[in-house]
C-alpha cells in the first residue's frame, strides 16, 4: 500500500473488509521513517510475526525497526490521521496540473490530466514515436539514469513530491522529451 494509501481512508478498513494481515509502510504516503510500518490484523498472526523479533534471531531479525523509528512512525501517524485529506487531493491535483501545462509545447507528446482510482489527479503522457523516437523503456531508462532521477511509468503521480518539486519534474521532463524530438 505504501504510496497509494488511499486519502481519508481508515487504516482499520482492510482488516474490517476480511484482511487477516495489513502491511503498511511507515514511509511513503504516512510520511514517517523508510524502515518502519504497520502490521495489522489478526492476533495470533502478529504474535506468529512476533517470533522473529527479538530475543530470537529469526528471519526477519535482520530488518528490525529501532526505537527512534517507532517514535518517528507514532508522529508521523498522528499526522496523517489529523491532516486535512481534501486539502492534500487538491495540492497533489494541483502539482500535476503544472506538470501537464509545461508539457504541452513539447512536439509530439501528449500530456493530460487523468482521476486516479483514489480520487485526485495525475498526468498521463504519451508520444508519436514518429517525433519522438523512444520505447517507453528507452525513455524509463535514460530518466531513471537522468539528473534529478525520475521513475516513469507513463503515468505521473504527484502524491510524494514535495512543494517545489513539480517545477523540477516538469521542467526535466519538458527539456528530456524536447530533446528526444529534436534527435
Amino acid at each position: 500500500m505504501a504510496s497509494d494509501l488511499p486519502t481519508g481512508t481508515s487504516l482499520g478498513q482492510y482488516i474490517k473488509s476480511g484482511a487477516d494481515l495489513v502491511v503498511i509502510s511507515g514511509g511513503k504516503g504516512i510520511g514517517g521513517p523508510q524502515s518502519s510500518g504497520i502490521l495489522a490484523g489478526r492476533t495470533d498472526l502478529i504474535e506468529a510475526a512476533r517470533l522473529n523479533s527479538s530475543p530470537n534471531d529469526g528471519i526477519g531479525r535482520g530488518m528490525k525497526v529501532g526505537k527512534e523509528e517507532i517514535v518517528g512512525l507514532i508522529v508521523a501517524l498522528e499526522s496523517y490521521v489529523a491532516s486535512d485529506f481534501d486539502d492534500w487531493v487538491a495540492d497533489w491535483s494541483k502539482k500535476a496540473q503544472v506538470i501537464a501545462a509545461k508539457l504541452q509545447d513539447v512536439p509530439g507528446l501528449t500530456a493530460k490530466i487523468v482521476l486516479n482510482t483514489a480520487g485526485y489527479e495525475d498526468v498521463e503522457i504519451t508520444w508519436d514515436p514518429n517525433v519522438i523516437p523512444l520505447t517507453s523503456d528507452e525513455a524509463k531508462a535514460e530518466l531513471m539514469s537522468g539528473e534529478p532521477r525520475l521513475a516513469y511509468l507513463m503515468t505521473i503521480r504527484t502524491r510524494l513530491l514535495r512543494d517545489g518539486e513539480q517545477a523540477l519534474v516538469a521542467r526535466h521532463l519538458h527539456d528530456f522529451f524536447t530533446n528526444a524530438a529534436g534527435r
